[in-house]
């Protein structure tokens, strides 16, 4: 689990996030936001410098899920669910305020999310193309509407992928 492990990109994840650099050229993209984790935000530099959007608004909001001490453990080494799901739709299902040793609940976790899209709600003019480079169970929460429901069920956007809103 990578969870809010701090490791910058490798040469492949270099690659995806000038990928996306190129497919986002035509979205007229005015403005970078971005989770505050060096992945996020190499990928956002990468992106802003081929936009032409050179300051990149960060916020610790648009974090991933903080696993804490499970951070680099195996879902296998820290619950070993029988249904094969990743952690947090593990603890979704079986107790929704359980925490990592060290990290948030799947119920703080969704709390930090709405609060994050608050933020950009306040933040962001609704005319204004914005990319907003996040992580995986940022992305889960959000196109579920913030349930706990959304967070019990595998959503994989991929790397580098573009997912659009209108939220």
């Amino acid at each position: 689990m990578m969870a809010q492990g701090d490791i910058p990109l490798n040469e492949t994840g270099r690659a995806e996030a000038l990928e996306l650099a190129m497919r986002a050229c035509a979205l007229g993209i005015e403005r970078i936001l971005s989770s505050d984790l060096c992945r996020c935000t190499e990928t956002a530099q990468i992106v802003g410098k081929r936009l032409g959007v050179a300051t990149i608004e960060t916020s610790p909001l648009l974090r991933e899920v903080d696993m804490g001490q499970w951070v680099g453990a195996t879902p296998q080494q820290v619950l070993q669910p029988e249904d094969g799901t990743d952690v947090l739709a593990h603890l979704c299902r079986v107790d929704p305020a359980r925490a990592a040793p060290g990290g948030e609940s799947p119920l703080a976790f969704l709390a930090r999310v709405k609060e994050a899209l608050a933020w950009i709600r306040q933040e962001v003019d609704p005319k204004q193309q914005v990319l907003v480079v996040t992580h995986g169970g940022v992305l889960r929460a959000l196109h579920g509407g913030c349930t706990i429901e959304s967070l019990s069920v595998s959503f994989n956007a991929g790397n580098c992928q573009i997912v659009t809103t209108d939220q």
